[in-house]
């Protein structure tokens, strides 16, 4: 349908659909544009079916009076009335000054003039309406050069025409209500493109068109870029050729794909949930690579795809994860700042990780560098806190597993724990925490290169160790066997004492007492190994000494007995004390301060030493 005058009744019928959409609901309101309108009559009187009928109107245009431009004014004339197509709709009559608004044949269609003695219209005015730019609605708006298509009042619908007119008006700026695609044959440069928001506004960029040195911002955007532009603020769902800025802008699960000569991202995070390294933000290097410099980023981002060139990649988390792919395998990458670094990198590719991991912030919590591990604790599992001074573990298989993931060293032991073949202690030190009575039952443990340190000990060594301030062996609970390592300031606190392990390095106690209730003797079980006693006291029975090295024994005070299992070597004897040899076959010489005499078994058992005391000579 179109606008038709009827020259009997003098009818000029104006349908629906020759007006522009402003709002639909609640109330449908359109708009008539009287300069619009004026034109089309124009057209049907200047043919040959118009020409012979009354003019419908006189026309003054805009004049300039003292510096202000007074209004358009459109005026029916000669008997002409107008019907709207009829329908619950109302009609704005813009652009001019008229009395079509007398002349309305009622309906129910609400007519509205803006008319005014005040209507002026200046170059200033028609400036301002537009905000500084252009506004585009590609779905709702007109095509159009005119005042004031591409105002916010009446949107201009395609790039060419928003163009025009921006030039023509002076402006860089484009403001998008809805969506926007770009057409193939599309160019723009230098413009700033605004959208609505995230949410209500897509740009999409086809490959073909031209789009160089513009700022778009709050909008989606998807498609193809050509160099030097700049996102802010902006969502990116997938975008091919990145040569600029990215500013404040959240990365999708679509690839972003570089190339030009140099990407920054600044303050952009990875708007893909969820921890696993396949899914999250990805950046396309390109192949042959492109300079990517990331500063204040977070969350998760995947780099892959750079097989030549010498590129530098340089990274700064404020947390986060940063994957690189196995298919980077040329450039140079530094990664700096707070989060974690998968490094699957492949060829010439040199990476540097400078960053602080959740293992060392969380570490920081573990005081002293220590799980804390507690038997009257409620708390177990590994996820952090847990194992902390103030929320620590109660069992120590999870004790363990804490120490490894946070790369600590200590376990901080409060209270009566048994370490099965289940639990690994090797490389860790075991130390007693608060109070007294904290037991440790060593019963199938690995305990190679292990530290105990301030506990009671019991049970089976399993791998060279160092023991110091501790009590090995309780009366009740069970010996001390499988020793192997340095044994430091110890007490020794079972008749059944100490073993050694048969296949070890052997055994050097220092400064440690062999004390038992009723002065009972304390059994040491050679086994066959080589062993020391430095600075030691107490009633100790020393059996299976059968090794042929030589033996330092150092006492500071109390008995010692060598059984008549003790049938290989010598034993050096310093010190003050009761030597009892019942050895048979190994050579006891003694070293004490008043003499030098050697004690050589000759058949003659449970022969007594006295080395005296040095306040008795």
């Amino acid at each position: 349908m179109a606008i038709t005058i009827d020259p009997a009744t003098k009818v000029i019928s104006i349908p629906k659909a020759d007006m522009t959409l402003l709002q639909s609901v609640p109330t449908e309101i359109r708009e008539l544009d009287m300069n619009v309108f004026r034109l089309t009559l124009k057209d049907i009187e200047d043919d040959a079916f118009g020409m012979v009928y009354d003019t419908t109107h006189n026309h003054v245009a805009p004049i300039s009076v003292g510096g202000v431009t007074l209004a358009r004014v459109v005026e029916l004339i000669n008997s002409y009335t107008v019907t709207f197509e009829d329908g619950q709709y109302a009609v704005n009559l813009t652009g001019a000054n008229t009395n079509l608004a007398d002349l309305v044949n009622v309906n129910q269609v609400s007519v509205r003039s803006s008319n005014s003695a005040g209507l002026v219209q200046t170059s200033e005015i028609e400036y301002s309406s537009f905000n500084e730019g252009v506004t585009i609605d590609q779905a709702n708006g007109i095509a159009g050069q005119a005042y004031p298509i591409g105002t916010a009042e009446r949107p201009v619908n395609n790039i060419t025409d928003a163009k025009f007119i921006a030039d023509l008006r002076g402006f860089d700026n484009l403001y998008v209500r809805g969506n926007l695609t770009f057409l193939v044959t599309d160019s723009l440069n230098n413009f700033d493109v605004s959208g609505q928001s995230a949410s209500k506004t897509l740009i999409t960029i086809p490959a073909a068109a031209t789009i160089t040195n513009c700022d778009f911002e709050t909008a989606t955007i998807t498609g193809f870029l050509d160099g030097n532009n700049s996102l802010n603020n902006c969502n990116i769902a997938g975008l091919d050729y990145v040569d600029g800025s990215i500013i404040n802008c959240e990365l999708g699960s679509e690839d972003i794909v570089l190339n030009g000569a140099l990407a920054k991202f600044i303050r952009c995070w990875s708007g893909v949930a969820g921890g696993d390294p396949n899914q999250t933000a990805t950046i396309d290097l390109g192949g042959t690579g492109t300079d990517l410099i990331m500063r204040d980023c977070s969350g998760g981002f995947k780099l892959i795809n750079h097989t030549s060139g010498s590129d530098a990649v340089s990274i700064d988390m404020s947390s986060g994860q940063v994957v690189l792919d196995s298919t980077i395998t040329s450039g140079s990458y530094v990664v700096r700042g707070v989060g974690k670094v998968v490094d699957n990198s492949t060829g010439t590719a040199t990476v540097r990780v400078e960053i602080l991991d959740s293992q060392n912030l969380n570490r920081a919590a573990f005081s002293n560098g220590a799980v804390y591990l507690n038997s009257t604790s409620s708390n177990s599992g590994t996820v952090f806190p847990t194992g902390t001074p103030i929320k620590p573990v109660n069992n120590l298989a999870d004790a363990i597993t804490i120490a490894n993931t946070e790369g600590l060293e200590i376990i901080n032991l409060v209270g009566f724990f048994t370490a099965t073949a289940s639990e690994n202690l090797d490389n860790l030190k075991v130390e007693g925490g608060s109070g007294s009575g904290n037991v440790l039952v060593l019963s199938g443990a690995s305990t190679a290169f292990c530290y105990f340190d301030k506990i009671i000990l019991v049970g089976t060594l399993n791998g060279l160790s160092r023991i110091t301030n501790c009590i090995l062996g309780v009366t009740g609970l069970g010996a001390f066997t499988e020793a192997e390592g340095r044994i430091v300031d110890c007490i020794i606190n079972t008749a059944a004492g100490v073993t050694q392990k048969t296949a070890g390095a052997g055994t050097l106690f220092d400064n440690c007492s062999f004390l038992v209730p009723d002065n009972l003797q304390v059994a040491f079980d050679a086994n066959g190994k080589a062993y020391s006693f430095r600075d030691c006291t107490g009633n100790i029975l020393v059996t299976n000494s059968t090794d042929v090295e030589a033996k330092e024994i150092h006492l500071k005070g109390g008995k010692l007995e060598l059984a008549a299992s003790c049938t290989a070597g010598s034993a050096y004897v310093y010190g003050e004390g009761i030597v009892t040899d019942n050895s048979a076959g190994m050579a006891v010489t003694d070293k004490t301060n008043d003499a030098q005499r050697t004690v050589v078994n000759q058949g003659v058992k449970n022969a007594s030493l006295l080395i005296p005391h040095t306040t008795d000579l």
